[in-house]
């Protein structure tokens, strides 16, 4: 064969394999279904659009108009021991910061009822009665936190606020397991009548502190769904609009620890729930 004829075949050859190995790389980047395989691994349907992410875990309630057969959980969170409060060290700023010497609020009791203590149904509740709330409030307030105990929203909002002329921070730290803090938000607040607010994304108790006033302390219980409360001065707190059912529940409190307990709910009914700490 004359050498021109074999240099055309050799180069034919040679350009039906490199076609070959570039049909074979773009086939690789098609997947079953008709999907194309984007960077990362991630999938792009066949009409070039991504496909819809899966919905985030925790914070799917769904508020309904109305709870058939609802019920209601009551009762009285009491303290039989004798612990008693520490007293506020105010080392700085007192001309504002006057409760030095007084109880820093940590045990709240009135004749063996116990206030500020959180009681919170923690079974997943996918549906049930509306939001009271949407954003909590948290003011600094003569050098303390107003409130010293409450329940927020998850996917809501808390707002802090500064009614003192003086320079504060808000902190908020989710408590984990086993005790560690985990930073969700440190709002300065330099200027009396200033404000900030935050997402708060997840469930769960939030610490509240001023790291320019040490003493200063609060608390937010964080709640996937309404059914949670914070008992009052007598000890007593309501959760309403339950829907019917047996549920896993908990009393918390910031000194004395928390406690499991279990409550039915029947329809229309109302509920008992009493705890003493000791």
């Amino acid at each position: 064969m004359p050498c021109a004829m074999r240099l055309r075949v050799i180069s034919i050859a040679v350009l039906s394999f490199g076609l070959l190995v570039f049909l074979a790389a773009c086939g690789k980047g098609e997947e079953k279904g008709g999907k194309k395989k984007a960077a990362g691994g991630s999938s792009e349907s066949a009409a070039g659009g991504e496909e819809a992410a899966a919905p985030a875990k925790g914070g799917d309630y769904k508020e309904l108009d109305s709870v058939p057969n609802a019920g209601s959980i009551k009762g009285t969170i009491t303290y039989t021991g004798n612990k008693e409060p520490a007293k506020l060290n105010v080392t700085k700023d007192t001309q504002v910061c006057t409760h030095g010497g007084e109880p820093d609020g940590t045990i709240v009791v009135k004749d063996g009822k116990l206030k500020n203590a959180v009681v919170a149904i923690t079974d997943d509740i996918k549906e049930g009665k509306k939001w009271e709330i949407e954003k909590s409030v948290v003011n600094n307030k003569e050098c303390m936190f107003d409130p010293h105990v409450q329940i927020a929203r998850q996917r809501g909002q808390v707002e802090a606020q500064n009614s003192d002329p003086l320079l504060h921070n808000t902190n908020l730290a989710l408590v984990e397991a086993g005790g560690q803090t985990k930073t969700l938000a440190n709002m300065a607040l330099p200027t009396q009548g200033g404000s900030q607010a935050k997402d708060l994304k997840k469930a769960g108790i939030v610490a509240v502190k001023c790291d320019v006033h040490e003493w200063m302390h609060a608390w937010i219980y964080v709640s996937k769904h309404p059914y949670a409360a914070v008992s009052g001065e007598d000890g007593t707190f309501e959760i309403s609009g339950v829907p019917p059912g047996e549920y896993n529940a908990k009393v918390w409190h910031e000194v004395l620890g928390e406690a499991d307990v279990k409550v039915k709910v029947d329809p229309g009914g109302a509920a008992t729930l009493d705890h003493a700490f000791n």
